[in-house]
């Protein structure tokens, strides 16, 4: 038994990587959260990954993984311009109030 199969139109799809869509244009802008959850323990804990030492001699690891990742990316981003987010925290500002799930904290 012999079968045919007819096609009236078809699309093919390249698979690209990283670099080939840079070199094709694509614009890319870099944005970074900041997990403000209590899991975390407060700044003033050495052993929280969110503390802040105020020596700023030593920088937390999540200083570490933005400064490092954020070297790399910057310099592929069209503005040079980061979004700096958060999440997780009980917020107190003027016009906010009460816990956020997702807020900006670059003021835009």
């Amino acid at each position: 038994m012999d079968a045919l199969i007819f096609m009236e139109s078809m699309v093919s799809a390249v698979k690209m990587n990283f670099f080939e869509y840079l070199m094709s244009g694509m614009c890319m802008n870099v944005s970074v959260a900041i997990d403000f959850t209590g899991s975390n323990r407060p700044v003033n804990d050495p052993s929280s990954l969110h503390y802040y030492d105020t020596s700023q001699k030593n920088q937390n690891q999540y200083q570490k993984a933005m400064e490092h990742l954020v070297s790399i990316l910057l310099d592929y981003d069209d503005d040079k311009r980061i979004c700096l987010n958060g999440f997780g925290a009980d917020l107190a500002f003027p016009n906010v109030k009460g816990f956020s799930n997702y807020f900006n904290l670059t003021g835009g």
